[in-house]
């Protein structure tokens, strides 16, 4: 959250530099839809309204999350060499941020103000399912003529625009076995890591890219302690 923080700062400072009348929207557990993995802490959002001479609403949205843990950067730190750009989240979204920043900076050196309302709202949940956020993306989107999602990806070959994307899901896989001591007696025990893995070896064909589903295992964790046949295990696949 200290770093979700840090980046909101950052990027409010910018959008007020721009014009844009700046907010912090804080998630309320009201708005919540609390997921699986939703933490205690919720990333917040940043809010920024530009008002025109014209008629049409626009939104323009982008997420400030990555899916990398704190600390990763000091292996693979940001750098420029060239044309290119590296750094963790470059292109899920920071992308996207830079690209409505440098937006708005160009239309505001072209004085364009040829719209009625232009709204940015950057979220800091995206990777976690917009547990916060979706609501107000629901919101915000009702009230505009036109939404942009600022989101990167897509084939490194070709420039596109795409009008819909695919849904997500998670699938829990819980395996319930017994206890018994790993070094005396571990035929008394019932093996649920060893059954986790005969099961997910026997569902890894459940993706159809004929249609676009998409299903991969991507998390797991079995046992209590080293010396014991594990009574539990769990695991998580990613759908799409």
């Amino acid at each position: 959250r200290a770093e979700l923080d840090r980046i909101s700062d950052y990027l409010a400072g910018r959008l007020r530099d721009l014009g844009g009348k700046v907010e912090f929207i804080e998630p309320a557990e009201a708005d919540t839809v609390r997921l699986s993995d939703t933490p205690e802490k919720i990333g917040r959002m940043v809010k920024a309204t530009f008002t025109g001479t014209g008629t049409k609403k626009i939104l323009l949205i982008a997420h400030m999350d990555t899916v990398y843990p704190k600390g990763m950067a000091v292996g693979q730190p940001f750098k420029i060499e060239g044309d290119r750009v590296y750094g963790l989240g470059i292109a899920d979204a920071r992308g996207g941020l830079a690209t409505i920043l440098h937006t708005l900076s160009i239309l505001k050196q072209m004085n364009y103000r040829d719209y009625g309302t232009l709204t940015v709202f950057f979220n800091g949940d995206e990777e976690i399912g917009s547990p916060g956020a979706r609501l107000h993306h629901q919101r915000l989107g009702a009230e505009h003529d036109a939404t942009m999602s600022f989101e990167g990806g897509g084939s490194p070959e070709r420039d596109q625009v795409r009008l819909a994307t695919s849904g997500h899901a998670l699938a829990h896989l819980t395996v319930r076995g017994r206890a018994s001591h790993a070094g005396s007696a571990p035929e008394r025990g019932v093996n649920a890591l060893e059954e986790l893995s005969y099961q997910i070896i026997n569902m890894r064909d459940l993706s159809d890219p004929k249609i676009g589903v998409k299903v991969n295992w991507t998390l797991s964790r079995a046992g209590i302690v080293y010396n014991m046949i594990p009574p539990g295990a769990q695991a998580t696949a990613d759908v799409r």
